[in-house]
């Protein structure tokens, strides 16, 4: 009856409690590899011993390429992968390369103002904000962001290109913290990249905060550094 619901629950489970068949014949192998595997599948695999490889998309997507973020639980894979890893060079040349793109467009739609922190939304259901078998919102960091957010009447909320509405939390801010909300729908890039000094950026664990930390901003993650998430002990 609520699928996103029930992924959310087993997402980080204990135990496989579903497609026993599928994990049956997983387990005949010795190397497992897959997209975004479920933490609960990962430490199955390996309490069974299995070798696993779970690909990501990478939270910096400015880059010229396409690279994948990699988990896994063999020490040679991992060697393997560090061997191809994004040079901070490559990283450093594609900031000041946008920098200066948005510098030079100067866009009216990125004409924001000075000194207002920037908040980063995400989609509503994203696996990085599992927890507990429920999605984190904003209103589960309140404590935070009220403490953050105290000493400026204004923000500016980046809404998610692919959230099809972001107005429950852009009233959230504005009715609980009574915030004015500057709320954004542009090119997220242009506010990271453009001259317009901001105190800080904020997040639950939107990658954006991990390619604004690239850029040279402050950003803090009130749920978790998304890198982080899919890193299991």
């Amino acid at each position: 009856n609520d699928a996103d619901q029930t992924w959310a629950s087993l997402y980080d489970a204990e135990e496989v409690a579903v497609f026993p068949q599928v994990f049956d014949a997983l387990i005949k192998h010795d190397l497992v590899v897959g997209f975004e595997l479920p933490p609960t599948l990962k430490r199955a695999l390996h309490q069974a011993g299995k070798r696993y490889i779970s690909f990501y998309i990478h939270p910096v997507r400015f880059l010229r390429d396409l690279c994948l973020l990699v988990t896994t639980n063999s020490s040679d894979v991992a060697d393997l992968v560090a061997q191809g890893a994004v040079s901070p060079h490559e990283i450093d040349f594609q900031v000041r390369r946008f920098s200066a793109l948005f510098s030079r467009l100067q866009l009216p739609a990125l004409s924001l103002p000075d000194e207002v922190p920037v908040l980063i939304g995400q989609t509503e259901k994203d696996s990085v904000l599992i927890r507990d078998g429920r999605f984190v919102t904003w209103e589960d960091h309140e404590g935070n962001l009220a403490e953050m957010l105290g000493p400026y009447s204004e923000v500016i909320f980046l809404e998610h290109p692919y959230r099809q509405n972001s107005a429950l939390v852009t009233e959230y801010l504005r009715g609980r913290h009574g915030k004015t909300v500057i709320s954004v729908r542009a090119n997220s890039y242009g506010v990271i990249f453009s001259p317009p000094q901001t105190p800080f950026f904020l997040t639950l664990a939107s990658s954006l905060g991990v390619e604004a930390r690239c850029a040279g901003r402050e950003c803090t993650f009130l749920h978790t550094d998304p890198c982080e998430r899919f890193v299991l002990s």
